[in-house]
């Protein structure tokens, strides 16, 4: 069983909201789930907590550049990193 956490990918991009990401999988560990379901994917189009309308692409922060193409350098690694810290999985889904 899992839970869902699909901004966790997009927000991670910041490294300001990274304590927030850090204190949600510690909240998922304490709550006993041993799954987070996540976007594995960003459009670049701004943090996901962006106000409708001032949407901002930035191509180098977009994590699929091409279909099945993935950014080599990217905030999805220090997302799986810390969940595997914490004995979590992350199943994610990416676009094709």
């Amino acid at each position: 069983m899992g839970v869902n956490t699909w901004d966790l990918m997009d927000k991670s991009r910041d490294k300001n909201s990274r304590p927030e990401i850090q204190a949600r999988l510690d909240a998922m560990v304490k709550a006993g789930w041993k799954v987070g379901r996540t976007w594995g994917f960003s459009l670049g189009s701004g943090l996901s907590d962006s106000p409708l309308g001032k949407v901002i692409a930035d191509p180098t922060k977009i994590l699929e550049i091409a279909p099945g193409r993935l950014q080599p350098q990217h905030s999805r690694i220090w997302c799986i990193a810390c969940s595997q810290l914490q004995n979590l999985k992350l199943a994610s889904t990416i676009l094709v």
